[in-house]
């Protein structure tokens, strides 16, 4: 775990590769903005999983893939399964071939793709394996292999493991975007052009465990005062100009802190889209002012995912030959500010922490019996298979597995959402555990 010193901005080990070349031109070549439209969707926190989906997430995806359809321009980047499963199963054969329209020509783009955004404090390894597996394999079945997402979006959790780049480079990720790490480290970091670096999560593991890493900048939201569902100043012909200007020297100030002319900005926050129109409307016009006078702002901008971002990273580094800064360790704990360490959540709520793992385990040997049993069946002609209804039993495993994996979003396990929202997290557990233990009884008689 890393150290805090007092005036300083340091934990564990920074190490830095020195690049030979300096990077040509680097003041006078233009700056890419790849505007990114997301809405950060929490699987409960002040409300249920099942009341966000109702008030909040089946409105900003429908309204979302309506606005995708209409102009191939448009993109957006989308995180968590466990939502988008419950729309998908909603909608008709003609908006899902639109979606898988829109996800081929690369306008919706998952990214990390689990069935959640993982707490990384407090969820094991193995479920955190289990619950993007989950999502993947959702991902895999209505959209095929080259719609699974190789950058990971950890946009939220409070503090970082090192554990997090061990596993997602072995399952395939190129790029990872991170967020809420330690304000002095994120300030020194920007000082000094690291915000980008390969995290090496494991001196074992070394290289196999290692990631190109993007902190955002200033949060998940959209810019200040370019979110038009916050009462932003709407866009007309008469200011488009000077809001155009004031965006493009409000980027330059952050593209500072990076090596690459490309910078990543998020156009969204939690729960946005809603009105997907009134967004893209008034981005829309900022866009098209900007590429018009790309010469004398010295930058261009676009509507992008997080994949065509990592995709121009790689690109420029290949070309220009730089390299980025290796870091080694975790980021906890989490400060926002100097007196507000965010570490309550690592024991609160411990029995809803406890229920979690137990449900973990439950649910792990309920598969393994399932599997056992399955195979001892087909091989074992004493066994009636019509005693045994194999796919119903199957359907309730992987329910139990997706409610396990529910509660390892960062408001779940953490024990940071409201208390119904809480108690319906355990809810969920309980009825897993007795699911699997069922399933596991059943697989008794067969073995």
């Amino acid at each position: 775990m890393g150290i805090f010193c007092a005036g300083c901005a340091k934990v564990l080990t920074f190490c830095f590769l020195l690049s030979t070349l300096l990077i040509l031109g680097s003041q006078a070549e233009e700056l890419k903005i790849f505007i990114i439209p997301h809405s950060h969707c929490d699987p409960g926190w002040l409300n249920t999983f099942d009341g966000y989906f109702q008030q909040n997430v089946n409105r900003i995806l429908t309204n979302v893939v309506n606005e995708l359809s209409g102009d191939p321009q448009k993109k957006f980047s989308w995180a968590e399964q466990s939502f988008f499963s419950l729309w998908w199963e909603r909608q008709n054969s003609n908006i899902r071939d639109e979606v898988r329209r829109l996800v081929k020509n690369k306008q919706f783009e998952f990214v990390a793709g689990g069935w959640v955004q993982n707490d990384e404090a407090n969820a094991n390894f193995d479920i955190v394996i289990d619950q993007v597996t989950e999502g993947h394999n959702y991902i895999l079945k209505n959209f095929g292999s080259d719609a699974v997402p190789k950058v990971a979006w950890q946009i939220d959790p409070f503090g970082h493991s090192s554990l997090t780049p061990s596993l997602f480079a072995r399952m395939g990720f190129q790029g990872l975007v991170i967020n809420r790490i330690h304000h002095s480290l994120k300030s020194s970091f920007k000082s000094n052009k690291q915000m980008e670096f390969e995290w090496r999560g494991s001196k074992t593991l070394q290289d196999k465990s290692s990631i190109l890493t993007h902190v955002l900048h200033t949060h998940y939201s959209a810019p200040q005062g370019f979110d038009w569902e916050e009462s932003s100043m709407q866009i007309t012909q008469q200011n488009v100009g000077m809001r155009a200007r004031d965006l493009v020297q409000s980027m330059k100030s952050r593209a500072s802190a990076y090596r690459t002319k490309n910078l990543l900005v998020p156009f969204g926050d939690d729960f946005k889209f809603q009105n997907a129109n009134l967004q893209f409307n008034n981005m829309d016009q900022i866009i098209t002012y900007i590429n018009a006078h790309s010469g004398e702002l010295g930058a261009s901008i676009r509507y992008a995912t997080v994949g065509d971002y990592f995709d121009a990273v790689f690109e420029d580094t290949g070309k220009n030959a730089i390299r980025f800064p290796i870091y080694e360790g975790d980021f906890f704990p989490y400060a926002d500010n100097d007196d507000s360490y965010w570490t309550g959540y690592y024991s609160t709520r411990p029995t809803l922490k406890t229920l979690s793992r137990t449900a973990d385990s439950v649910i792990r040997s309920a598969e393994i019996a399932y599997a056992l049993g399955r195979s001892h069946s087909q091989f074992n002609s004493t066994t009636d298979p019509s005693q045994v209804k194999w796919l119903d039993l199957f359907k309730d495993l992987q329910q139990s597995r997706r409610d396990a994996a529910l509660v390892q979003h960062h408001d779940g396990i953490t024990g940071t959402a409201k208390q119904f929202v809480a108690n319906d997290y355990a809810f969920r557990l309980d009825n897993a555990v007795k699911s699997s233990e069922q399933i596991i009884s059943k697989m008794i008689p067969i073995l």
